[in-house]
């Protein structure tokens, strides 16, 4: 029996070690421009992590009014965009109805904000069956079937 729960309590400790987050080993220091871009930017924001995507770009993660949000920086440490997810209820009305006009079939799965340089939009997931398109919307209600 002694023998039995030994190997129990071995293979709960091997389960719990699977588990852990591989995401950590990509996480880097977080430079001091990105910092004062954050502080400057985000008054209040907490940086939860910093790690570089695929695609170079390094991801700030920071929490930001109650809400997480991603920035990304290309390798001179020049803010690129933000991202964050928006909840149906959060939708502006101006926006559900864009989408509801032009697209009325479809219903509306995912919602991200984006922040660039030169402009912000909300980019909206929307389902019909087993088909599914982004569209991109302004918060003044402007439709775009690709980015802006």
């Amino acid at each position: 029996m002694k023998k039995l729960l030994s190997l129990f309590a071995l293979a709960a400790i091997f389960s719990f070690a699977a588990c852990s987050d591989d995401d950590d080993d990509k996480r880097v220091p977080t430079p001091d421009t990105v910092k004062q871009f954050v502080q400057l930017n985000y008054s209040g924001a907490k940086i939860r992590h910093s790690e570089y995507e695929n695609n170079g770009l390094l991801e700030v993660e920071i929490l930001h009014d109650s809400r997480i949000k991603d920035l990304y920086f290309n390798s001179s440490n020049e803010w690129v965009y933000t991202t964050w997810d928006v909840s149906l209820a959060e939708l502006p009305e101006v926006v559900k109805s864009a989408v509801a006009t032009a697209y009325p079939d479809y219903r509306i799965d995912d919602i991200d904000y984006e922040q660039w340089p030169t402009v912000e939009y909300y980019e909206i997931e929307i389902d019909k069956g087993n088909f599914e398109k982004y569209v991109y919307v302004t918060p003044a209600g402007e439709l775009f079937e690709q980015r802006p």
